[in-house]
């Protein structure tokens, strides 16, 4: 017998991974639009780009958490403010 592994009782306790906006592209990369702005924007500010990785991904998956795109975008700047990523080197 087949399992999905996000079918209901495959794993007890665990629930559906939360999609707000369901699984249309389009409104996938157009959530994702502004965050990658903001990281070309800190690219274009030179940046190191491991650390502009490390942002994006963090703020995507915010935004994929539920958060809107500008909201994950600031929690990840605070995040930076308060010491949490890796020192950036160039």
């Amino acid at each position: 017998m087949y399992f999905h592994p996000y079918h209901p009782g495959f794993y007890p306790g665990y629930s559906y991974p939360y999609s707000p906006m369901g699984e249309n592209p389009s409104q996938i990369i157009a959530c994702t639009d502004p965050i990658v702005q903001h990281g070309m924007k800190e690219l274009k500010a030179r940046v190191p780009i491991r650390h502009v990785l490390r942002e994006v991904a963090a703020a995507a998956y915010l935004a994929g958490m539920g958060y809107a795109p500008t909201e994950a975008i600031a929690a990840v700047e605070r995040w930076e403010e308060m010491g949490y990523f890796p020192p950036a080197r160039r």
